[in-house]
């Protein structure tokens, strides 16, 4: 199953409908207050996890969240990516960052989250070519 963190239900939707066209298993969540709850819920059963760096909401933020970390939400996704890798039990859980920002630091996020397999830029990314990205990243 993979797991897609975001907060922009328009363009979500177009990958997601691409992704389940394709035949995967995909559930869409909300970044700021459903994607640490659902991860935790389905740990064992998440393939990809498909995260945003920026939140397009506010707060409310799940407590564990450091808010000094997310810079008003343009580190929203980083930091839910680093307390996914906190609470994976040991398992690698491959994740792949897809955003809007374009001044993103790929290297400071590459080197904080070993588990990232690639940072992609929304527009500049179709629905298919994320569907080719999935399938490589998941050997299918």
């Amino acid at each position: 199953m993979i797991l897609f963190c975001d907060d922009e239900p328009f363009m979500s939707d177009t990958y997601v409908d691409a992704l389940v066209r394709a035949g995967f298993a995909v559930e869409l969540v909300s970044l700021t207050t459903e994607a640490l709850p659902r991860f935790r819920e389905k740990v064992n059963t998440i393939e990809l996890a498909i995260v945003d760096i920026m939140a397009s909401v506010k707060p409310p933020y799940p407590p564990e969240v450091d808010l000094s970390r997310v810079e008003g939400g343009l580190r929203t996704g980083e930091e839910i990516l680093r307390l996914m890798n906190a609470t994976a039990e040991g398992r690698r859980v491959p994740k792949l960052i897809l955003t809007n920002i374009s001044n993103i630091d790929f290297y400071r996020v590459y080197e904080n989250n070993l588990a990232i397999r690639g940072c992609y830029r929304k527009p500049e990314t179709l629905p298919s070519e994320l569907v080719g990205i999935v399938r490589r990243i998941l050997g299918r």
